[in-house]
């Protein structure tokens, strides 16, 4: 095993301080490290799709969660609705 100079980036994937689409911990302004709230994962704004905006980064009563995550909440939704006379 050689030191390259990714060592900072691998700690940092470890301790879950990198986006895991890249697996970067760089940063640059309108590409900042958005947090999901439901997995803890990191993406870049410009990483995750569909791309997350400024507003939302910069809106503080925003909850963020990643596509992945909110494709299974709306699921898990879809699941939990009491299934009426209607057949869907």
């Amino acid at each position: 095993g050689s030191s390259g100079s990714s060592g900072a980036d691998d700690f940092a994937m470890e301790m879950g301080l990198a986006c895991v689409v890249c697996r970067q911990m760089t940063v640059a302004s309108g590409n900042q490290l958005v947090e999901c709230q439901e997995c803890h994962n990191l993406y870049h704004q410009d990483c995750h799709k569909p791309q997350v905006t400024d507003k939302e980064v910069n809106d503080p009563r925003l909850v963020w969660y990643c596509a992945r995550c909110t494709r299974q909440m709306k699921r898990m939704a879809q699941k939990n609705q009491k299934s009426g006379p209607s057949s869907g």
